[in-house]
């Protein structure tokens, strides 16, 4: 069977499409992390669904053990048919527009992939190794297929799914009675770590007859878009990088070649072919290295492989906190983004994007920051922070986009901070504060003031020197995730470069509730000067953002001001307005603060509980070719606008909440840019070479995290403060729910758990540490008027009423060791 192959005319027409999408002239290292969400163009026309009525996989409840479906080599292993509730399911005969398919990731810190993220679901893209670090390109895409007689069967239907508590994902395709499941995973745990299989990924194809006849003729045959076939394996190099790999099938019994012949199928049976691809560097770019690495792998079985890497990642997830809930779906999404997390995150603890960017963004460590310490997961955190702080030192000073495969094993001193000059370009403004709050986060979770201490120099570099303008107003950074969207709403160019034009209420928000922070760190240091020249500093910042931004007749922040003119722009932007609550810029009981949250969601379209700003009538005519009538908006706007309500306690949180489900992709995750219409990915360019690959992103480390944080502050209203020992609580139970729960939860050294549950017509928490902790709650329910009790006992508490709804708030509340702490409320 002949490789596929793609060349000539499809690598001209996919790079003419992938360079007038380029729309930024920076190279990678700058870090542009939008530089190419600019022309948006999607010609299909399918507005359809994938899947029809029937569920598959069948949820974890359905006995499928004995489903004859279901191959011997998975049966006999019921482990890998523990699926999540979120997956992919393509009918073929109604196929889902490209903007609605997800995909998942595959990774163990030094090989990636991506998985059913485009037809057939078979295809591996966004695929690097032996690290993570992407300069030209990706490899490019490698396929599977199974033929019958020298036909390439056409699948009828394609299902992916994740095995819950891994980050291994298993596909079924089905043909007739013949159906294909590819298991794929990277390589990890005992007996693993520290053998050459780290440096490859599996994948174990299972042929199954699932008819009354035996089935013959039937071959699998591997693929790929560039490379060569040369001695029984596929190879491929990014000669730039000097990175290569080879391709080929596990078992060297099978025979050499890229197509293996399938003994008969007997009704029932199976055949098992496993696949491997693995990796190398070197600096010649050929790829003997990667063959060696291929031939070492290949001497290990896999499934006992397979094993290992399920067990690993059974014991990751064991670790960090739990959330249950009475919808399993739910369950299911917040293990799903740990995975993601993970995935996406270095052997040496870079967190990256791997969906067509590569490097680790200064401000998209802000999703792990507001995410993992709630999941009682701050050491894997900072081992974020670790590295971009020995990245920043070998680097010599902050990288909008660090570089994840810098030597950091004996990096350089610290440079003199002091003496280093003003941060221009894209570290300017913005992303350096988001630095300074990563900090914030980690001490929160914590208590644990050492890497402040040891890094004071660097986050006061961060704060004072950056890119002022007008003595006290801050620009954009010119790489914020909103631009684009932004554009469109505005009606200006695509490319959105308001870092030439205009100054940032963004910038603003995000520098104030940093520099307060490092007001307390500076306290915390013996810095009194420092002190009060950081409060000096946000106070006029903050001042100055009520005079320049603060439009007084519509009651909210404009989002930017002239840069010449100083004039503010007479509209709000979703992401903008939603900011000042969500960073701590305002916090929950400030009046001004809720005027402009609700004034501005006021003044924008909403659907399904979500505002987004609609379409300018400029781009009308373009996005309606894309299928973009209602609007476009960027994948964290719903965490912003949930967390900021829940933090107020609105009632439009609620709806927000409830729109969860469409927010993220059928895999669990959120992708880059989305689109209101359908809310599927705003998607215009997927090209299999691998330069760009895939836009917008689908697998992101950024906008998936900030929504799942604002989830869990909706569910529970939980902010750490590990250095008072002391936790807060809002919560939500949404309605028709029983409870929500989050076991295993973490502030300082202390854990503890954390239920809501419907009692009468009210709700009960139960707070129970195995370390005395300090509690403040804030309990509200509908109605004017209830009652507080806690620990059966009715008890005074400060109250109001807003909004149609009775809060009671209850400060210094004891949990002691080892003991429950049950607070219920109930309507008067």
């Amino acid at each position: 069977m002949p490789m596929k192959s793609w060349g000539g005319l499809w690598a001209i027409a996919a790079l003419a499409m992938l360079f007038a999408g380029c729309g930024d002239d920076d190279d990678d290292s700058s870090g542009d992390d939008d530089a190419n969400d600019d022309d948006s163009v999607d010609d299909d026309s399918s507005d359809d669904d994938a899947g029809d009525d029937d569920t598959w996989p069948p949820l974890p409840d359905d006995d499928a053990d004995d489903d004859a479906d279901i191959p011997p080599s998975l049966a006999s292993r019921p482990e890998l048919l523990e699926w999540s509730a979120w997956f992919e399911d393509v009918d073929h005969a109604n196929e889902p527009r490209p903007r609605m398919i997800g995909g998942f990731g595959i990774g163990n810190g030094r090989c990636f992939t991506m998985t059913a993220g485009k037809l057939p679901l078979t295809a591996w893209f966004n695929t690097l190794g032996p690290d993570y670090q992407k300069n030209l390109r990706f490899f490019s895409e490698k396929t599977l297929d199974l033929y019958r007689f020298g036909e390439r069967l056409a699948w009828d239907r394609e299902r992916a799914y994740r095995i819950r508590g891994t980050g291994v994902t298993v596909i079924r395709q089905d043909a007739g009675d013949i159906s294909l499941w590819t298991i794929d995973f990277a390589p990890e745990g005992d007996d693993v770590d520290g053998t050459a299989a780290t440096s490859a990924l599996g994948r174990i194809v299972v042929a199954h007859n699932r008819g009354d006849a035996p089935a013959d003729g039937l071959s699998v045959a591997l693929g790929t878009v560039w490379g060569h076939v040369n001695e029984g394996l596929i190879t491929e190099t990014i000669h730039e990088d000097g990175k290569n790999l080879a391709y080929g099938f596990w078992n060297a019994e099978k025979g050499a070649g890229v197509s293996v012949e399938l003994e008969t199928l007997a009704p029932g049976g199976e055949a098992v072919t496993p696949v491997l691809m693995a990796f190398a560097r070197s600096g010649t770019g050929d790829t003997d290295d990667a063959r060696e690495v291929f031939a070492d792998v290949a001497a290990l079985d896999p499934w006992d492989v397979l094993a290992a890497t399920v067990d690993r990642w059974k014991n990751y997830e064991a670790e960090g906190a739990r959330v249950s809930a009475s919808d399993e779906r739910l369950t299911d999404l917040f293990e799903g983004m740990t995975v993601n997390l993970r995935n996406q995150q270095t052997f040496e603890g870079a967190i990256t994007q791997m969906s067509e960017y590569s490097f680790a963004w200064l401000r998209d460590i802000m999703g792990p920051a507001v995410f993992l310490p709630l999941m009682g997961r701050a050491p894997q955190f900072r081992d974020m922070l670790d590295y971009y702080w020995l990245a920043t030192l070998v680097n010599g000073n902050f990288a909008n986009a660090m570089k994840v495969d810098h030597d950091i094993s004996n990096p350089p001193a610290e440079p003199d901070w002091a003496s280093m000059g003003t941060l221009t370009g894209k570290i300017g403004a913005e992303s350096p504060s988001y630095h300074i709050l990563h900090y914030r986060a980690d001490l929160d979770a914590t208590g644990d003031w050492s890497r402040i201490e040891e890094r004071y120099g660097m986050l006061r570099h961060a704060l004072i020197h950056q890119d002022f303008r007008e003595g006290c107003l801050l620009p954009f950074s010119g790489d914020e995730t909103f631009r684009p969207a932004m554009a469109v709403a505005y009606g200006d160019g695509l490319s959105g470069n308001y870092e030439d034009t205009h100054l940032s209420a963004n910038s603003s928000f995000l520098f104030v509730a940093a520099a307060e922070f490092m007001v307390q760190v500076a306290d915390h240091m013996g810095e009194a000067g420092h002190a009060a020249g950081y409060q000096a500093l946000a106070d006029a910042v903050r001042d100055c953002a009520e005079d320049y931004y603060w439009l007084d007749a519509r009651g909210f922040y404009s989002p930017m001001i002239d840069k010449i003119t100083l004039e503010p722009l007479d509209a709000p932007f979703e992401d903008v307005n939603a900011t000042p609550l969500w960073i701590g810029f305002q916090h929950d009981d400030d009046v001004h603060g809720k005027d402009n949250l609700i004034n501005a969601f006021e003044a924008l379209d909403e659907k399904d509980g979500v505002f987004h700003s609609p379409v300018s009538p400029t781009w009308i005519a373009l996005t309606r070719l894309a299928g973009v009538e209602e609007g476009a908006m960027t994948g964290m706007a719903q965490g912003y606008q949930l967390e900021a309500l829940a933090r107020i306690d609105h009632p439009w949180a609620a709806d927000s909440f409830a729109n969860y489900t469409n927010m993220y992709h059928p895999t669990g995750n959120t992708s880059e840019g989305i689109i209101v219409d359908d809310w599927g990915r705003f998607a215009y360019l997927y090209e299999p070479f691998g330069y760009l690959v895939d836009l917008t992103a689908r697998y992101r480390s950024w906008e998936g995290p900030i929504n799942a944080a604002a989830m869990l502050r909706y569910l529970f209203g939980l902010d750490l403060d590990a250095r008072n020992e002391r936790i807060a609580i809002a919560p939500h139970l949404p309605g028709g729910w029983d409870f929500a729960r989050i076991d295993g939860a973490t502030v300082g050294d202390a854990h503890f758990d954390l239920v809501v549950e419907r009692a009468d017509d009210g709700y009960r928490v139960t707070i129970s540490p195995d370390s005395d902790l300090t509690v403040n709650a804030k309990l509200a329910i509908d109605g004017d008027a209830g009652v507080v009790t806690v620990n059966g006992v009715e008890t005074a508490a400060t109250t109001e009423t807003e909004w149609g709804r009775f809060r009671a708030r209850l400060t210094g509340l004891s949990a002691d060791a080892g003991e429950d702490l049950v607070l219920e409320i109930q309507p008067e």
